[in-house]
């Protein structure tokens, strides 16, 4: 059951954008109120001015102080923290053998936690020295939205962690400050497409490819107007497990191979190179510059650290097979998505824009131009189709984010898996056959615990404000505890694979959620025949799914239900 649900505009004074990223970290912010009406870029990042910062941490802690992004430059590689963001998922494979590879889920959070407050630490320093040029103010007195971008591989659990990691780490502490999810990367990538000087027409679809370190996701929106524009997301987006990071991977096993025949050579030597500055000159260069074409000749420099004469070569066609082998994986990625649009009606994908680090290779690029050409006979959809780059590949997503939240070009969503509550049923012999039921004491009759209620179905249409109720019936005594916890539990398994109970497969849990009675007092009721007294306690949750698959649980009720203290508004 769905319904629509009016939402007070709060006055901000700051939007901020943050685009926490395999490689690096971009940080955007904005204040209209306080005229700062273009968006900035955090850029006097500790050790170098840039756009980013390195989303790299020391491993040694000297005394209160730790380095972090460009100030880990001079350590080497067995020394650092390296692609944390792939760390947060569940099976980050891709590290294994290699430095950076945390020992747990716990170690992780506490890694990305000390990188955030960092972060924050370093930009509520920053902006709030930008606007004293212009204002008086001061940044806890401010109300500021931090907004977060994530990639459309990590599922709704991972997204509810990762936001109370953000939290801890100082974002939306104040009391005057939120931290909340906002866009995948894909969606904010499409977003930031609107700054671009194409010719956009209403009814036109576009095509997002937001081609990152560690992942390639993938948004497909429809221009519902064009001036202003206003965006509708056609399918939830895709995403898919390839991006620069394995070419870094891929050449540092490259070189680990060529280095057998050099036993004195330290076998972390390998690492060094492959996040060394030459190797990503030279990766940055291939397809679009000379460089990018010659032959890379590596000294060797064994334990003494000076340079001999001896030296190993790689080829363009060496860096070309890693190029191929991530282009390969998103090409398979854009046929599914183009396949899946002309199956559910689609008829034509007029623009395709690349963005993110992977996304600006020149190589890339043509490629891409090359295979959708090729596709044109086989697609129907693509006769009309323009590919473009955005105009900072790098910085579309931390862009897209504060656009998104100034201008709303992109309100509607699409549920990236299924929503459910974990309840308890009357017992039913058809629908639960083989499960045991037990009697309740209160009401005599027999119930199934553990049962999923599905209140919201994968690629349902997610407009603004609206919720997906289910009501729950509660039956306890009058001495039961007044209080409890309720359980929301997702899938992205297609509809007709959708367990029923919490045993079947593909079924994860978020956070549970307590539930309090308050002192408003509760019609008890009894049951015939029986000095049993009971109450009924009949209450309604509201679900709400964002953008990045968070969920938010709110409590509805006539009969004295709240939440307890401090999750009125649970975002998970």
């Amino acid at each position: 059951m769905s319904s629509h649900a009016g939402k007070e505009t709060a006055r901000v004074d700051v939007q901020v954008g943050v685009d926490f990223g395999t490689t690096f970290t971009g940080v955007t912010w904005i204040a209209p109120e306080l005229q700062v009406k273009k968006i900035q870029f955090v850029k006097d990042w500790p050790g170098q001015m840039s756009d980013k910062v390195p989303t790299v941490l020391a491993k040694n802690v000297l005394g209160t102080n730790r380095k972090w992004g460009f100030l880990c430059n001079e350590l080497d590689e067995g020394s650092k923290w390296r692609f944390l963001e792939l760390c947060l998922h569940a099976k980050p494979e891709r590290l294994n053998e290699t430095p950076w590879a945390t020992d747990s889920r716990s170690e992780t959070y506490s890694l990305v936690q000390e990188y955030l407050s960092q972060v924050y630490g370093h930009i509520s320093g920053s902006i709030i020295k930008h606007l004293r040029r212009r204002v008086d103010v001061n940044w806890d007195k401010l109300v500021i939205e931090f907004t977060f971008s994530i990639p459309a591989t990590w599922d709704a659990s991972i997204a509810e962690d990762f936001l109370k990691i953000a939290h801890d780490a100082g974002f939306g502490r104040e009391a005057g400050h939120k931290a909340a999810l906002g866009l995948t990367e894909a969606a904010a990538a499409v977003v930031s497409a609107s700054e671009l000087d194409i010719p956009f027409t209403r009814g036109e679809t576009i095509l997002s490819i937001d081609a990152g370190g560690g992942t390639t996701d993938l948004a497909l929106v429809t221009l519902k107007e064009a001036k202003p524009m206003q965006m509708v997301q056609n399918m939830a987006v895709m995403a898919t497990g390839f991006g620069s990071v394995l070419i870094d991977m891929g050449f540092k096993q490259l070189v680990e191979r060529r280095l057998t025949d050099y036993p004195d050579i330290p076998k972390t030597y390998a690492e060094t190179v492959a996040q060394g500055v030459v190797f990503r000159n030279w990766k940055h260069a291939y397809g679009s510059s000379p460089q990018g074409n010659e032959v890379w000749r590596m000294y060797l420099q064994p334990v003494s650290n000076q340079v001999d004469s001896r030296f190993v070569e790689f080829h363009p066609q060496d860096l070309g097979a890693l190029f191929d082998e991530q282009f390969e994986g998103i090409k398979g990625c854009v046929d599914k998505v183009l396949g899946d649009f002309e199956t559910m009606g689609g008829q034509h994908v007029n623009h395709v824009v690349l963005s993110g680090g992977l996304g600006s290779s020149e190589y890339v690029f043509a490629r891409m131009k090359e295979h959708l050409e090729q596709q044109k006979s086989e697609k129907p959809s693509l006769g009309k189709v323009q590919l473009w780059r955005s105009a900072t590949p790098q910085l579309a997503v931390a862009r897209g984010l504060v656009i998104n939240k100034t201008n709303l070009l992109l309100k509607s969503g699409i549920a990236p898996a299924s929503y459910g509550v974990v309840v308890e049923q009357p017992f039913c012999q058809r629908t639960h056959c083989g499960q045991k039921p037990t009697k309740n004491l209160h009401d005599g009759k027999l119930y199934v615990q553990n049962q999923i209620h599905w209140v919201i179905m994968k690629g349902t249409k997610l407009e603004p404000g609206t919720t997906f109720s289910h009501k729950i019936r509660r039956i306890c005594s009058a001495s039961d505890p007044e209080e409890w916890t309720e359980k929301i539990v997702f899938s992205d398994l297609i509809l007709e694979r959708l367990p029923r109970t919490m045993g079947g497969p593909g079924v994860k849990g978020l956070k549970p959620f307590r539930i309090s009675l308050d002192s408003t007092p509760t019609e008890l009721k009894q049951r015939p025949f029986s000095s049993r007294r009971y109450r009924v306690i009949e209450y309604e949750l509201k679900l709400v799914v964002g953008h990045c698959g968070e969920c938010r649980v709110d409590v509805c009720s006539n009969t004295g239900i709240t939440l307890s203290e401090g999750m009125a508004k649970l975002s998970i």
